[in-house]
């Protein structure tokens, strides 16, 4: 049986692939344990669900913590 290596990326090799133009600005992909991933679209779906949690999560650590979600608002369909 053949062995693949897979070889994962740095986070200074990800940012030159992006300097270089191997990946452009607009392909949307992230660094995740040394591979480059590419990122689902933000959907109606994923923007309710990550504002519910953020809301329980500011309520769960109000004395604790400040809890902050960078999100596009709900797109209206």
């Amino acid at each position: 049986m053949t062995q693949t290596r897979v070889r994962l990326w740095t986070v200074n090799e990800y940012h030159r692939i992006f300097e270089t133009g191997i990946i452009t600005e607009d392909e949307r992909v992230e660094l995740i344990d040394g591979q480059v991933i590419p990122m689902g679209a933000k959907n109606p779906t994923h923007a309710a669900t990550t504002l519910c949690t953020s809301d329980y999560l500011k309520r769960l650590l109000a004395e604790v913590a400040l809890v902050r979600v960078q999100n596009l608002p709900i797109p209206r369909t």
